[in-house]
């Protein structure tokens, strides 16, 4: 095993592989459909983003029960697009961006850290070689689980990663969030390889869209103060 640690801070590059599995993707009855894509996380600067890819000749598996009521609507995830999924998260203006199978288009706002509350479990795994905690993820003031992560303790991203989840204890390699359909898996991750500003594009966020959300003045300082707090922390 190798255990090292590091802060990816500003003046850091970052990038990973995952395998991710879209899965039981319809919301009014019990079809199950899976799909197997390959997920991508570039750090640069105070931005990281991740998306999904569409694989070359990915194959969906569709299970349906013998009866189907007709009155029921179908609203199945489809994954025509070459990367259904995106998300953008910037540091210094606290901008968030996505594109989603779910959204029709993309949306974007000003998001306020200490969102996502994370409960952190003595369970662990190993994950390429790393030890990994398990923690469970709230968002808001909800009792719901949102998604549960294994992550890194050892290896920090200012507390950004995969699919716009903020305030991270640490690397998430290994996420499953069930009210998404979605689990991803790192497969591999390099520490300060070239990244160029084309991979940190994509056209799925460009374009103009009008923030659903803004920071108040209040906001904004709080989220200052904090990032100050996680840019002095040693690891």
């Amino acid at each position: 095993m190798h255990f090292f640690s590091t802060h990816v801070n500003a003046q850091t590059t970052f990038s990973a592989q995952y395998d991710v599995l879209y899965s039981n993707t319809s919301f009014d009855i019990p079809i199950k459909i899976e799909e197997k894509q390959k997920g991508y996380l570039y750090k640069k600067n105070n931005s990281v983003l991740s998306y999904v890819k569409k694989l070359s000749g990915a194959t969906t598996t569709t299970t349906t029960p013998d009866k189907i009521n007709p009155t029921t609507s179908i609203r199945n995830i489809t994954f025509n697009d070459s990367i259904p999924e995106a998300n953008f998260i910037n540091l210094d203006s606290f901008y968030y961006r996505a594109h989603t199978p779910i959204q029709r288009t993309s949306f974007c706002m000003y998001f306020q850290l200490d969102y996502y509350k994370w409960e952190i479990t003595t369970d662990t795994a190993i994950i390429l070689n790393q030890v990994c905690q398990k923690a469970y993820v709230r968002s808001g003031n909800s009792k719901e689980v949102y998604a549960t992560a294994w992550f890194n303790p050892n290896i920090s991203l200012s507390g950004m990663d995969i699919m716009g989840l903020r305030d991270s204890p640490g690397l998430i390699m290994k996420l499953e969030a069930p009210q998404l359909h979605t689990t991803w898996i790192m497969t591999e991750f390099k520490i300060n390889p070239p990244v160029s500003d084309a991979q940190m594009t994509l056209k799925e966020l460009s374009g103009f869209c009008r923030p659903i959300r803004k920071l108040s003045p209040e906001q904004l300082k709080a989220n200052q103060k904090r990032m100050d707090v996680v840019n002095q922390i040693e690891f």
